[in-house]
Parts: C-alpha cells; structure tokens; sequence
C-alpha cells in the first residue's frame, strides 16, 4: 500500500515537473520573440543568423592549456552530437523531439545556420521521401540543392522534406531563419545597383537596414499576431521552396552556359559568332543576378534571388519577395496568400484575383436588407448545426488529422482554430472582436456563428467592434 502511494505521489509531482519546466519554456519563448521583434539595427557587416563552425585550438587558446582544449572538443562533440540528433528526428518526421522545452534550452543551436550540409541532409531520405511526396524532378532539384549550399538550417530540411508537423513545431520555438542561406556559386560582376534600389547610393547599409525592418515585420506577423500555425508553415515552406527553384534555375543556367563557351573554337568564323552570343548571354545574366523591383546586386549583397513558379518564371530578391507577401497578405481574403510580387499571381492559382468593389457597390450592399438577412439567417443555421458543447463533440466519431497538412488560404487555416462547438465559437468569437482580427471574424461568419450573441456584460459583438473602434468590423458585422 505505501507502495503504491509513493508511486502516485512521484507520478503527480513528475506531471507537475513538466507542466512547469513547459510553461517557463513557454514564457521564455513568448518574451523572446517580443524582444526581437522590436529590437533595433545593430552595426553588423551582414545581417544573418551566426554559424556553426568547429573552433581551432589556436584561435582562443594557448598550446599549454591542453585541458582547456579538450573540453572545448567535447563540447564541440556535444554540439555535433545534438545537430545529428535533430537531424534524424527530421527525417524520421518526430514532432515530438522539437517540444517546448528542447526549443527553448538549444536555441542558439537551432536557430544557427550550419556549414557542411550534406553531412546532414541524407541523400537517401531526400530520394524517398521527395519522390514519393512530390516526384522525382523535385527530388533531384533538392539534391542540387543541397550540393550548391554552403550553409543551411534545420528549418529548411524539414520544410524541403515535406515534414510539416517538424516545421510547425520549430516555427512555434520562435525560429525563423531569414536570409541565413548562402551557396557555394562564383560571384558575377555584372552593372547592377548596389544599394536597395531607392537612387539614394546607400549601399550595404541600407541593404542591412531593409533586412532587418523586414525581420522584425515577419516575425511580428507569423509569430506575435494571431496567424494560424498551418498557414505560417505553407508561407515558410513557400519561400524555402523559391530559394531552392533559384539556386537550381540559376545553376542550369550556368551549365548552359559552360556548355555554349566549351564549343567555341577561335579559328573559324562560327567560333566568333558563338562567342558573340556568349557575351549577349552574359549580358542578359542580369534577370539572375539583379532583383527586378528594388534592383540590388545580389552577388555583392549576400542576398538570394527567389523563382516563383513555372507559372510566370519571375524572379526577385529575398527581401522584397518578404515585403510583398506582408505588405498584401491581409487584403488576400480568398484565395493564396503566397502570390509574385511582380505580377500577383497566386501560388496554386486556386481562384482568379478577387474584382474591386466600389463605393457604391458597398453603400448599395449594406443599403439592401434582404441580401443582410439572408446572410445572417444562414450563418445562424450553420451555427445551430454544430454540437451544443464540447462533451457532445467529444461523442461524435473523430476524424483522422494528418501531421503534415497544410492550408494556403485564411478560410483553410482559420476553420480548424474558431472552434467546432457552439460554446467555444461562442468564446472565440467575441474574444476576435476584442482583438479586432478581421480574418477570425469573417472565418466565423462564414462557417456559422450567432451575430447577436450577447457576452457576461450583456454586449454585442456590434456593440464590442464600435467601443474598441474597430471600423472594418463594424461594417463587415453590418453586412
């Protein structure tokens, strides 16, 4: 019996151990993505994350303190040993090993960029799991990939692998390594700008300064406000997948033109011709080397060049493809929210671009009752549908989730996060009218929700939007 007892008491104060070491990591967590979302430029020669790199006895340490120098190895060894670890765990698709705590005590480690990427990526897994989740031409794009980087993140290999549920639970950490890719490529001088394109000649600096407003806006947008995980995971994993279709499109492009120069023979007059072409060629190297809207020298800034899609073949730099999907991702209502900068075509391409609504339209459309009450009756009906509690929900069969999905569109993202009971959409609902988030309100609106709900104080939701002065609400709750 006390037996029995003492196993209880040690099995409650290990549950009571892992809450708390998880709400601290949970805390830590929190205040470390406030505090870098709103630090300041520091003067740093580039703006990337710090690698990994194995330290030199000679570097720090004297050739007479050899115990020093161990302990330094076997720190290193430890070091190793942990990115190994990680490593696997991706391409084993273990969410678990990324928990709370494991993400907040090696941070540092997984956050850093580390050199020597092929050691990690296993060629095998890249085989297997691209080919068997997306073909064997992406397969074969990765390992180019992987063979042209000279630095790389753990974040990249899940996203790559197709290891989503991975992806979510380093983006939940607090891990978003922007701008941390560097490849092994020649540089090429070409006559491009070399500032961020505005006429001023700022050069590096202002190249620094972009980097950095542009880190702090996406952490703030994917980690700080309420974007659901999923669709975070599909914008990263967007952006990984254009840095990869980059290094390759510009890797065949070299091997074309390696090609072209290794037929050209001095000696006759075709030689010539060829080597003509040659040098419109280089001249055209341009499209690769200079991005198309801020025009900035990416060989000289340290900045990747990112492809779209094989839709509209664009290309532009790291920052801007950053800036445009910010700066557009709340007005994408329906639709991808990945689209090109350039010519704002969605990634998937699922609906054509949504058609401007006029002023009049929108005074004729809150001027017409029946189209409102239609609306609000059967949003109310969707509503009623649902089960009234979380114990009734809890009796119905449960439906098979998959830890790699994925959504593109706020409506996707957002149906699994208002809630399947009346009583936690009840909640969510007036708790998204506080907050202002358009996106939640209009998710709850359109999968079913009761708009003249009341809450402790006896508030509607109209009431709520007008005192915290909440425009877009108001007239959204109005239509």
């Amino acid at each position: 019996m006390t037996t029995t007892v003492d196993q209880e008491k040690e099995i409650r104060w290990k549950a009571t151990t892992r809450l708390r070491d998880r709400n601290r990591a949970r805390f830590l967590i929190r205040e470390r993505i406030v505090t870098e979302s709103s630090k300041t430029i520091l003067p740093v020669n580039n703006y990337v994350l710090p690698t990994i790199t194995t330290p030199t006895t000679t570097d720090t340490y004297d050739t007479n303190t050899s115990s020093k120098t161990d302990n330094l190895n076997d720190v290193d060894e430890k070091e190793n040993e942990k990115i190994l670890h990680y490593y696997k765990a991706i391409a084993l698709g273990s969410a678990s090993v990324f928990s709370l705590v494991a993400l907040s005590r090696d941070y540092a480690l997984l956050s850093s960029s580390t050199e020597k990427s092929t050691h990690y990526w296993s060629t095998y897994k890249i085989q297997t799991l691209c080919t068997s989740r997306f073909g064997h031409g992406y397969a074969k794009a990765v390992l180019a990939y992987r063979d042209s980087i000279r630095t790389s993140t753990m974040l990249e290999y899940a996203a790559l692998l197709g290891e989503y549920g991975v992806v979510g639970a380093i983006l939940s950490g607090g891990i978003i390594p922007l701008f941390t890719t560097t490849t092994q490529t020649e540089n090429y001088h070409v006559d491009c700008h070399d500032g961020d394109g505005d006429g001023d000649g700022d050069g590096d600096d202002g190249v620094i300064q972009r980097k950095h407003d542009v880190s702090t806006i996406v952490m703030k947008k994917l980690l700080v406000e309420l974007m659901p995980l999923t669709l975070a995971v599909y914008i990263v994993k967007s952006i990984i997948e254009m840095k990869m279709w980059g290094v390759v499109g510009r890797l065949e492009e070299d091997g074309r033109t390696e090609r072209s120069a290794g037929r050209i023979n001095m000696e006759d007059e075709r030689g010539l011709r060829l080597q003509q072409h040659q040098h419109q060629h280089q001249h055209q190297q341009k499209t690769f080397t200079c991005c198309p809207i801020c025009f900035i020298n990416t060989s000289k800034s340290d900045t990747l060049l990112l492809r779209f899609s094989d839709s509209c073949n664009h290309w532009s730099c790291e920052i801007c493809m950053w800036q445009s999907l910010i700066e557009n991702m709340d007005r994408r209502i329906h639709g991808d929210v990945v689209c090109c900068p350039i010519c704002d075509r969605g990634q998937n391409e699922l609906l054509p671009p949504v058609a401007r609504v006029t002023e009049d339209e929108v005074e004729q459309k809150m001027s017409d009752p029946v189209s409102t009450i239609v609306k609000c009756r059967a949003s109310l009906h969707k509503f009623q549908a649902l089960p009234l509690s979380a114990r009734q929900l809890k009796k119905l069969p449960k439906r098979s989730k998959s830890k790699n999905s994925i959504y593109s569109t706020w409506n996707d993202a957002l149906l699994p996060v208002i809630g399947a009971s009346q009583d936690v959409r009840k909640d969510k609902f007036i708790r998204y009218i506080n907050l202002g988030a358009l996106h939640h309100v209009r998710a709850c609106l359109e999968a079913g929700v009761d708009v003249d709900l009341v809450n402790e104080y006896n508030q509607t939701p109209l009431h709520i939007a007008c005192w915290r002065k909440h425009t877009h609400l108001v007239a959204l709750l109005i239509d």
